[in-house]
C-alpha cells in the first residue's frame, strides 16, 4: 500500500472514532476513549499480523470500519455508550500481541497465543476504566464496566477464535456482527478450509 494513501486511510479513522467518542454520554467513559485513542502505539499498530489491516496504523482504520457499520445500524433501545466504548476498546490487546519491527515486517508475539488480544484488551479497559478517578474525579460506572467488558470479551463470537463467553446482550452481538463484517471485507483473498478459518 502507497504511504501517502495509509496516512490518509488512518487521519480519516482517527478523526473518525474522535467523532464518535464525542457521542458518549458517560464523562469518565467517554475520557478512557480519548485517552486511549490519544496514545501513539495506537495510532501506530496494525489490527493484525496478516488476516485483515495488516499495516502501520491498521488498527484504528479497522476500529472506524466497524464503528461506521454499527452506525448504520444505531436504534434508541441500544446502549450507545456501550457499543461505542466496546469498539475503541475490542482489540487494543493487539498492541501487545503484535510487534513491528524496523523492516515493517508484522509479528505476533507470545501473548497472542498464551491470552489473546480479547482478554488483554478487557484487561486493559478495566485498567483504565478503575484508575479514571485518579485523572478525572470519578471512576466509570461498574456496570458500564462489565457490559462493555462483555462485548470486549466476547467480540468474536466463537469460542475457537480466543472468545471465552459469547456474546448475551444486543450490544454484544452487535459489536461482534460488526467486527466481523470489518475482517472478512479486509482480509487478503485466500481460501481457507472451514477448520483452518481463524479470527486474528
Amino acid at each position: 500500500m502507497d504511504d501517502l494513501i495509509r496516512k490518509a486511510m488512518v487521519s480519516d479513522a482517527l478523526r473518525c472514532l474522535t467523532n464518535r467518542v464525542r457521542d458518549i454520554q458517560d464523562i469518565p467513559l467517554r475520557r478512557c476513549c480519548q485517552e486511549i485513542l490519544g496514545q501513539f502505539v495506537v495510532k501506530q499498530a496494525p489490527a493484525s499480523h496478516k488476516y485483515h489491516q495488516a499495516y502501520r496504523g491498521g488498527l484504528v482504520v479497522h476500529m472506524s470500519e466497524v464503528m461506521e457499520l454499527a452506525y448504520k445500524w444505531r436504534r434508541p433501545d441500544f446502549d450507545w455508550d456501550v457499543v461505542v466504548a466496546a469498539i475503541i476498546w475490542h482489540d487494543i490487546g493487539k498492541i501487545y500481541t503484535h510487534e513491528t519491527d524496523k523492516g515493517g515486517v508484522i509479528r505476533k508475539t507470545v501473548l497472542r497465543s498464551t491470552i489473546g488480544h480479547p482478554a488483554l484488551s478487557a484487561m486493559e479497559f478495566s485498567r483504565y476504566a478503575y484508575q479514571a478517578d485518579d485523572y478525572y474525579g470519578t471512576n466509570v460506572d461498574k456496570g458500564l464496566v462489565h457490559y462493555v467488558a462483555h462485548c470486549i470479551l466476547s467480540h468474536h463470537g466463537r469460542t475457537d477464535w480466543q472468545c471465552p463467553i459469547l456474546p448475551q446482550t444486543k450490544e454484544a452481538w452487535l459489536v461482534h456482527f460488526c467486527d466481523y463484517g470489518s475482517v472478512r471485507a479486509g482480509k487478503e483473498p485466500v481460501v481457507l478450509h472451514p477448520d483452518e478459518e481463524e479470527q486474528d
